[in-house]
C-alpha cells in the first residue's frame, strides 16, 4: 500500500472509506502507519462526508474493526463520543443495537460507564428508529433487559411511546415479539409508572393492542393485554373494528378458531358489563353467525348463540351477502342438522323468523335435494310452528315445484312429509298441476318413479280433498320416454300395485283417464282380474 497523506482529515476519510467497503485489513494497517508518521487521528471527528469512524465499524457489524478502534483510541488518549450522530442520523448506540450484537451492547455500555459517559437513550433516527425500538426488533428479551437496565443505571427513562412504521412500540411488540418481552415493556412500564395507551388504534391498520395480540393467535399476549387493563383501570373497546377486515376481537377470534380467547373476551366483558356487538359485520359483508355457520365453526357457532340467549342479544340471523343465502339456508346446503336446529330452537325462543327461501335455492328444496327426511322434518315442522305458508305446487326456478322435486327423489317418506305438512297448515295441494317445461304432474311422475307408496300418497290426498285427478296415458308415455333415472322403461313395467290403485280410482270416479288408441295401460287393467283385487 502506498504510504497515506499525513494529512488527518484525509487519512481519516480514506480509514471511513476502507471500513465501509469491508476493507478491515488495510484500514489496520492505516491505524498502525500513525505510529510511524506520530499522526492521532482524531475519532470523534467526522470525514467530508459527515461520517465518524466508530460508526462505520458498528455499521458493518464487524467485530475485530470495532475492538480496533477502542483499542487505538485507548492507545492514544482518546475518550470516544458516544453520542456522535452521522449525516444520516446515525449513531454508536443505535448502530449496535440494530446490528442484534449483544457483546457489542455491553461493550459499548462498559466503555461508556468506564469513562463516565452518558449515552442518550431516547435519540431518535430521521426515520423514526430509536433505541428501545431498536431493541424490540432483536426479539431478544436479553437485549431489551439490557438496555432498560442501562437505562435505570444512567437515571433515562426509556421512551415507549414513540411512532414507528405507523405504530406505537407496545403494537410493534406484540407483532414481532416473544410473549416474555411484551412482558418485560408492561412491567417497565408499570416501574416508571407509563400508562400504556391499550386502546390505541396503529395508523396503518387501526388495530387496537388487543385486536393485534388476537390476529397473532396468542392467548398470553391476549391476556396480558386484559390484565394491563384490568391492573390501571382501564376498559378495553371489545366491539372496536379495524380498518381493513372489519373484525372486531371476538369475530376475530373465532375466525382464527381460537375459543379459548374468544372465551376470554366473553369473560372479560360480562365482568365489566360489556355487550358484545355480534351482529357487526366484517368488510366481506357477513356477521359473525353467518361466518360461524357458512364455515361449520360449530364452537364458536354455540359460543356466539349461547351469549345471545345470556345477554338477550337479537342475533341478525337473516343477514345475507347480497341477495346470497341467510344462515338457515347455508346451514340447510351444508345439511348440518346440529347448527339447523339450534337456529330453529334459537329463533322460536326469540320470537324472529328464519326466511327460508333465495332467488335460487330454499331450505325445503336444499333438503329435498339431498333426500334428507330428518332435515324435511325439521323444517316443516318449524314451519308449521310459526305459521310459514310453503307454496308446495308453485314452480321453482327449475320450472318444477317442491312437491314433484320430492317426488322424482324417489323418497316416498319426502312425499309423505310434504302432504302431513299440507294437512296441518289447511294448504291446498293442486295435484293436477303440471310443470312448466315437461308438461309433468305429480301422479305421472310418481308412476315413471314406479313408487308405489308415492302413487298410493296422492290418490289418498286427492281422494280426501276431493279432488278429480286427470290422467293421460301420453303424458305417461312422454315421461317414459325421457329416460330419467331409477325410472320405468315402458308402462308394461309399471308395478302391480300401481295398475291396482289406479284402476280402482278409475272405478271409484277419483281418476279419469285418457286414453291412447290401442291403450297399452288399458291392456294393463284388462288383464287384472278385478274380483281378485284387494285394497286397504
Amino acid at each position: 500500500m502506498n504510504s497515506p497523506t499525513q494529512n488527518p482529515n484525509v487519512m481519516r476519510a480514506i480509514l471511513n472509506s476502507m471500513i465501509l467497503n469491508g476493507d478491515y485489513d488495510n484500514a489496520r494497517i492505516l491505524l498502525l502507519s500513525t505510529k510511524i508518521t506520530k499522526v492521532v487521528l482524531d475519532l470523534n471527528k467526522s470525514d467530508f462526508k459527515c461520517n465518524y469512524t466508530l460508526v462505520c465499524a458498528l455499521h458493518k457489524n464487524n467485530w475485530e474493526i470495532v475492538r480496533t478502534l477502542f483499542e487505538y483510541a485507548e492507545e492514544n488518549n482518546i475518550i470516544l463520543d458516544l453520542n456522535v450522530i452521522d449525516g444520516r442520523s446515525n449513531f454508536p448506540l443505535l448502530m449496535a443495537l440494530d446490528n442484534k450484537n449483544i457483546k457489542m451492547v455491553k461493550y459499548i455500555m462498559d466503555y461508556a460507564d468506564k469513562h463516565n459517559i452518558i449515552m442518550n437513550v431516547n435519540l431518535v433516527h430521521y426515520d423514526g428508529f430509536y433505541p428501545f425500538i431498536s431493541s424490540l426488533t432483536s426479539n431478544n428479551v436479553e437485549m431489551v433487559k439490557l438496555l432498560m437496565n442501562y437505562a435505570d443505571k444512567t437515571n433515562q427513562v426509556l421512551n415507549l411511546k414513540g411512532s414507528f412504521m405507523e405504530t406505537s412500540p407496545l403494537n410493534y411488540s406484540l407483532i414481532r415479539n416473544t410473549t416474555d418481552i411484551v412482558k418485560v415493556f408492561m412491567d417497565y412500564a408499570d416501574r416508571k409508572a407509563i400508562l400504556l395507551d391499550i386502546n390505541e388504534k396503529d395508523i396503518k391498520n387501526g388495530q387496537t393492542p388487543l385486536l393485534i395480540a388476537i390476529f397473532h393467535g396468542d392467548y398470553d399476549k391476549t391476556k396480558l393485554i386484559i390484565d394491563y387493563a384490568e391492573r390501571h383501570n382501564i376498559l378495553l373497546d371489545l366491539n372496536e373494528q379495524d380498518h381493513a377486515t372489519k373484525l372486531t376481537p371476538i369475530f376475530a377470534s373465532i375466525l382464527l378458531k381460537k375459543i379459548d380467547i374468544a372465551q376470554l373476551i366473553i369473560d372479560y366483558a360480562n365482568k365489566y358489563n360489556i355487550i358484545l356487538d355480534l351482529n357487526k359485520k366484517r368488510a366481506t359483508g357477513d356477521n359473525l353467525l353467518l361466518y360461524t355457520v357458512f364455515n361449520e365453526e360449530i364452537e364458536g357457532f354455540k359460543l356466539i348463540m349461547n351469549y345471545a340467549k345470556e345477554k338477550n342479544i337479537i342475533l341478525d340471523v337473516n343477514e345475507r351477502i347480497g341477495e346470497k343465502y341467510n344462515s338457515l339456508l347455508y346451514a340447510t346446503s351444508k345439511s348440518n342438522i346440529e347448527i339447523i336446529k339450534l337456529l330453529l330452537d334459537y329463533s322460536k325462543s326469540n320470537d324472529t323468523i328464519l326466511e327460508m327461501d333465495a332467488e335460487d335455492y330454499s331450505s325445503i328444496l336444499g333438503a329435498i335435494n339431498i333426500k334428507n327426511v330428518e332435515l324435511l322434518k325439521l323444517i316443516l315442522d318449524y314451519s308449521v310452528e310459526k305459521h310459514i305458508q310453503l307454496k308446495l305446487d308453485e314452480p321453482k326456478a327449475s320450472g318444477d315445484s317442491l312437491f314433484l322435486i320430492a317426488i322424482n327423489k324417489n323418497n316416498s317418506e319426502l312425499v309423505k312429509l310434504m302432504i302431513e305438512y299440507a294437512k296441518r297448515s289447511n294448504i291446498l295441494i293442486d295435484i293436477n298441476k303440471k310443470n312448466k317445461s315437461m308438461n309433468e304432474t305429480f301422479l305421472t311422475m310418481a308412476i315413471d318413479k314406479n313408487n308405489v307408496e308415492s302413487v298410493k300418497l296422492i290418490t289418498d290426498y286427492a281422494i280426501e280433498n276431493h279432488i278429480i285427478i286427470d290422467l293421460k296415458e301420453k303424458d305417461i308415455k312422454t315421461i317414459i320416454s325421457r329416460n330419467y333415472q331409477d325410472a320405468i322403461k315402458s308402462i308394461a313395467d309399471i308395478d302391480i300395485e300401481i295398475i291396482k290403485i289406479l284402476q280402482k280410482c278409475e272405478k271409484e270416479k277419483q281418476l279419469i283417464i285418457q286414453y291412447n288408441e290401442n291403450s297399452e295401460l288399458k291392456e294393463r287393467f284388462l288383464s287384472i282380474n278385478l274380483s281378485s283385487l284387494s285394497f286397504n
